[in-house]
């Protein structure tokens, strides 16, 4: 398989004077900026979503991504046991520190190599997928109240208590050539809506030019929330 890959992520135009999301593309992690990838043999993508409401959101975040940025592709294959060892690492080091105690953060990203691919899907993050004409939404929020916007997150890394339980059973697609997946954390659709996104991704724009237009969008319009979007192109799927 061969990815094009180009994501950003922003503090938004609110209240937050730090971005409390972080994004993982292949090897490098940011909390800032935009970052672009051509002709990828693999696709290793992640956001990471401070849970609001919880302290030290930001570090909860870094940490998990931070983590699965370690592993090799051997153990990117058992990610899913991997994450809770990390879950039990963050609820560890958050105890121990007043300043971080409670921190939690959401999770969600696409493994792909060789001949092995996956989803990953904890929180409310999520995950879009464009194929030909359709535009889907391939995640489900893990909230107490899908029809509220200010619902609380039910699954997530960290809090207080050890409450991670991953869902591997949720429908997860295939990949094919000319699929355009969007992972991004719920700061994307608080912002921005379906009719906008949509055309975006499909137009003849360069990856660059898509990711540029989607921040630019959102900093116009007014992000209340943070913000982050990682665009992913397979080109080959031999």
């Amino acid at each position: 398989m061969v990815f094009n890959i180009c994501g950003f992520t922003h503090k938004g135009t609110g209240i937050y004077t730090s971005n409390e999301d972080n994004m993982l593309i292949n090897d490098t992690q940011l909390n800032e900026g935009e970052f672009l990838l051509f002709n990828q043999p693999s696709c290793v993508c992640f956001i990471s979503d401070g849970v609001g409401g919880s302290k030290a959101g930001d570090f909860a975040s870094a940490f998990v991504l931070s983590k699965i940025k370690e592993l090799t592709t051997e153990q990117l294959n058992d990610l899913n046991n991997i994450l809770y060892k990390v879950n039990d690492n963050l609820l560890e080091v958050s105890l121990n520190d007043e300043n971080k105690r409670g921190c939690a953060c959401t999770l969600s990203g696409l493994i792909a190599f060789d001949d092995f691919f996956d989803f990953t899907h904890i929180g409310d993050s999520e995950i879009w997928l464009l194929r030909n004409d359709m535009f889907i939404k391939i995640s489900k929020d893990e909230v107490a109240d899908e029809d509220n916007v200010l619902s609380p997150i039910t699954n997530y890394f960290g809090g207080t208590k050890n409450n991670l339980k991953i869902n591997t059973a949720w429908e997860k697609p295939e990949l094919f050539a000319n699929d355009v997946f969007l992972l991004c954390s719920d700061g994307l659709f608080k912002s921005l809506n379906v009719k906008l996104v949509k055309p975006i991704l499909s137009s003849t724009k360069s990856l660059q030019e898509k990711v540029l237009k989607l921040k630019e969008n959102c900093l116009t319009l007014g992000s209340d929330d943070n913000v982050t979007a990682i665009i992913i192109e397979i080109i080959s799927n031999e």
